[in-house]
């Protein structure tokens, strides 16, 4: 397998990836690094504690000499081992990727997790993939991490496979903030809830969303408010209904950050429909459709209610846009 050099939008230079098969790397017969510190784990949501993770190893590499690498998974473990427990994800995997190349991490590997790989063995792992394929002299991972075949492998195999192979353990403990301990599970839980705010200040940054924009039933042209209506991937995480304060990007063509306002919601006041993602950017003409979007949620305005009539409607829409151009200072 060559080296990727074509990451998907990754703005860190002089790094890469490349995405392997259990098989390919168990196969190797020389390590793809002289040396190495090696941050392990899924990394959804690229968070405070992760970039923790990443710091420690790329410290460890840059006093040393040595390759800073980040080892990951192209899904969610859980994806595989447990769909019907899988958890929305923070992050679509070309985005993970940016931001783990944007850490100052230089080097990302990516296994394709699939049932094969479920059921390697932690100790095989450790010996053929992380000190064989990888050249790790450095490990560095958070507390929980868990790997291998139905997760028996944890911290204290890799502390006592440490001294048999040659690598150190580094015990990067967790992230708290305002006394909470920063985890992807506690953010998906305060998106879930609409708190965008808590969840920005556990991941570091505004939690966004990517998708398309498809046509929609075109109601918000006809009220003299046009949205965009965005089709997001079935696996990752939307925040509860409401009305929120955003940032749109184009990130290919350069577009952005654009103000404005996304609704998500089933649309209440024209009958029951399915739950959609809808922006309307303030004093934005274009067209839109086909374009991949980027929207980081910045606050929550208010909660999604049915009104009665186009009339009542429209009077909160324009409410709701005054505040928006308060908060954006337009």
């Amino acid at each position: 397998m060559q080296w990727e050099n074509e990451a998907p939008a990754v703005e860190a230079g002089g790094t890469s990836w490349s995405l392997w098969s259990s098989e390919e790397l168990l196969a190797r017969e020389a390590p793809l690094f002289d040396a190495s510190a090696v941050a392990l784990g899924t990394f959804d949501g690229v968070h405070l504690g992760h970039r923790r993770i990443f710091a420690e190893a790329a410290a460890l590499a840059g006093a040393r000499g040595w390759a800073a690498v980040a080892f990951t998974f192209d899904r969610h473990p859980a994806q595989v081992t447990a769909p019907e427990r899988a958890p929305r994800l923070l992050t679509t995997f070309p985005r993970r990727l940016q931001l783990i190349l944007g850490t100052g991490i230089g080097r990302a590997v990516v296994v394709r997790f699939d049932a094969n790989f479920a059921q390697l063995p932690p100790e095989e792992f450790v010996r053929r993939i992380l000190h064989g394929a990888l050249g790790a002299r450095a490990v560095v991972v958070g507390p929980d991490f868990r790997f291998g075949f139905r997760a028996r492998g944890d911290v204290q195999l890799l502390e006592r496979m440490a001294s048999e192979l040659g690598y150190s353990l580094h015990v990067v403990p967790p992230v708290t903030v305002d006394g909470e301990k920063v985890s992807s599970t506690s953010i998906r839980s305060r998106i879930a809830r609409g708190d965008v705010e808590g969840a920005a200040r556990l991941l570091g940054r505004p939690f966004s969303l990517e998708g398309t924009v498809v046509p929609g039933a075109a109601r918000g042209r006809v009220l003299g408010y046009p949205t965009a209506n965005l089709a997001v991937e079935a696996d990752l995480a939307v925040p509860a209904d409401g009305v929120y304060l955003t940032h749109t990007r184009d990130p290919e063509a350069g577009l952005g950050p654009l103000p404005g306002l996304t609704v998500i919601g089933t649309r209440p006041s024209f009958g029951p429909g399915e739950r959609s993602v809808e922006t309307f950017l303030l004093d934005f003409q274009g067209d839109l459709y086909g374009r991949r979007l980027e929207i980081a949620f910045l606050a929550r305005l208010r909660e999604v209610i049915p009104f009665s009539g186009a009339e009542s409607l429209v009077r909160q829409i324009e409410a709701d846009v005054a505040q928006a151009r308060a908060y954006f200072g337009m």
